[in-house]
């Protein structure tokens, strides 16, 4: 059997085009992941740690009330300084909402649930794993150096920066970018896969592109740094960016015990860019999506927050004056129609 992470290996190498999106998702206006919301301690602290590790440039940088969000999202009550950083594959959307104050770190556990990490990969050749760790990642993994599950190319670790916030580190023999890094997914864990996938597929209009259940690998072990582990996961491709979702079944990821504040430090939210909010909204109420009070304008953008079966934050937005350059439409370099399915 092959591992999660040879499988994932697989997909991440499979051949890739920029044909417009598949026939499945024609129900949707999903145009993909426009950003990742990372709550941060300090944005100056966050910026000068990783823009020397990947590509990383800032875009812009404001400060707006708390107010401007939606009550349900948690936001606090204060100001909330906001920078936005471009990737080659995704835009991160960085939130400080104490920036007059330290905030101590927070770890969310490998096994969640919640959103556990974001993925960057690089070519072998531009360790971003050793760059990394000489500037105070903390690794998750054992050893010292990124571990080898197979021989086929990929190498794997985990660790977490400054905010106790945890990213992936793959090492890819043969990539198929040509950047120093980019963003390749963001992971989700939760105690029920299954309804996890089902409400996923109703967001973005199309099912996953691979299955899989997996364990007993001690390599596997050595990743996460937990002995003995045993999980299914799933895996979404949207055209710039591969949505990952595990269920820990030993040791067992928890229930979640509410919804998830946006002031809690560490990966906070998904935001899909949409063509058409309205008609997006008008499905998922048919659907009976949890949203999180009414439609806000930010930034010459016009969001609807909402809440998956867990309680992770999600929103759905459409550019209505913000400018091309900060739409996606550049980042959108793979076919969800072109991912093979698989189960295993």
């Amino acid at each position: 059997m092959k591992t999660a992470f040879a499988i994932l290996a697989a997909a991440c190498l499979a051949s890739c085009a920029t044909t417009p999106a598949p026939t499945a998702s024609t129900a949707s206006t999903i145009k993909g992941v426009r950003h990742i919301g990372i709550t941060v301690s300090d944005i100056d602290a966050t910026l000068a740690f990783y823009a020397p590790n990947v590509p990383y440039t800032l875009v812009h940088r404001t400060t707006l009330p708390a107010s401007a969000f939606p009550r349900g999202v948690g936001a606090g009550t204060g100001p909330v300084e906001i920078a936005l950083v471009r990737t080659p594959t995704v835009f991160l959307q960085l939130m400080d909402f104490d920036p007059n104050a330290p905030a101590l770190p927070v770890a969310l556990p490998v096994i969640g649930p919640g959103y556990t990490h974001i993925c960057f990969q690089a070519p072998s050749s531009n360790s971003i794993y050793d760059k990394f760790r000489s500037n105070g990642l903390a690794m998750v993994s054992r050893g010292t150096r990124p571990v080898d599950i197979g021989g086929y190319g990929v190498t794997y670790a985990y660790g977490r920066d400054p905010d106790g916030t945890m990213i992936e580190m793959e090492l890819i023999d043969a990539p198929r970018r040509s950047e120093a890094a980019w963003v390749r997914h963001v992971a989700t864990v939760t105690p029920d896969i299954d309804r996890m996938l089902r409400f996923y597929t109703g967001i973005i209009g199309y099912e996953p592109h691979r299955r899989i259940t997996t364990g007993n690998n001690p390599r596997l072990d050595e990743i996460a740094d937990i002995d003995g582990l045993a999980l299914h996961g799933g895996w979404f491709a949207t055209r710039n960016l591969e949505l990952e979702y595990w269920q820990y079944t030993n040791p067992v990821t928890p229930a979640p015990t509410g919804d998830r504040p946006l002031t809690t430090l560490g990966h906070s939210l998904i935001a899909f860019e949409v063509t058409d909010l309205a008609a997006d909204l008008a499905r998922l109420r048919a659907r009976g999506v949890r949203l999180v009070g009414r439609p806000v304008t930010m930034g010459g953008w016009r969001i609807q927050y909402a809440r998956d079966p867990d309680g992770n934050l999600l929103a759905l937005q459409q550019n209505i004056s913000a400018g091309a350059a900060e739409s996606i439409d550049d980042m959108l370099w793979q076919d969800p129609a072109s991912m093979p399915r698989r189960t295993s």
